[in-house]
């Protein structure tokens, strides 16, 4: 382990952060409506 953390719990904290975000923005790149249309439809 390297200095910069301080235990290994703070390593998995910033990995599941950085992939929660990833996974996130991913959902969003591949919706297969745009969000504006998707609000569109709702409010018919």
């Amino acid at each position: 382990m390297v200095g910069i953390f301080p235990n290994e719990e703070s390593i998995m904290r910033l990995l599941s952060a950085i992939l929660t975000a990833l996974n996130k923005e991913w959902l969003l790149q591949n919706r297969s409506l745009p969000q504006h249309t998707m609000a569109e439809i709702d409010h018919t």
